[in-house]
């Protein structure tokens, strides 16, 4: 039996592992312009892992203004949920740049032609590399939070039926 692995573990190191096949990549590439759409995937990926973190704070911050920072059920399903959030909305705002939406500045001094090429050409890249990526986790971590808060729930209902009468 293999031990248990924290989903954002299983994330950040997909994340890698996904970075390191576009570094391997950019750096095969010849092109400007595609080498340049593999460096600001790069940048994308290590954003998403970022997020990971980022979202851990947000839960934290959530959970000292709610109270329960000492519950951990509690923090890790308010992480859970809104790093799920944030990555449905990653995977939709890379769809929509794919389709024609818009796109961040890029920071390369490039003509306004081949930015629009790296740009699309950076989405289509992302966009096939991380919509699996995102589908799948947000299903795991949206999974695991259900779990958590039936056994919150759970566990409230056990400590409200063990509280002792009035009487004692």
């Amino acid at each position: 039996m293999t031990g248990y692995r924290h989903p954002t573990d299983v994330i950040v190191s997909e994340l890698r592992e996904m970075r390191e096949l576009v570094a391997a990549a950019a750096r095969a590439e010849a092109d400007s312009v595609s080498y340049r759409a593999y460096l600001l995937q790069a940048r994308s990926l290590r954003s998403i892992e970022e997020q990971v973190a980022a979202q851990n704070a947000a839960a934290m911050t959530r959970a000292i203004r709610e109270d329960v920072l000492t519950d951990e059920s509690q923090v890790e399903r308010y992480w859970f949920s809104m790093l799920a959030d944030w990555l449905e909305h990653h995977a939709q705002l890379t769809l929509d740049s794919l389709e024609g939406g818009n796109t961040d500045r890029l920071p390369f001094a490039v003509d306004s032609e081949d930015e629009r090429k790296i740009a699309r050409l950076h989405a289509k890249r992302h966009h096939e590399m991380i919509a699996d990526f995102c589908e799948r986790h947000t299903a795991v971590l949206r999974s695991r939070t259900e779990e958590l808060e039936r056994d919150i729930m759970a566990f409230g209902e056990v400590k409200a039926s063990s509280r002792p009468s009035p009487g004692f």
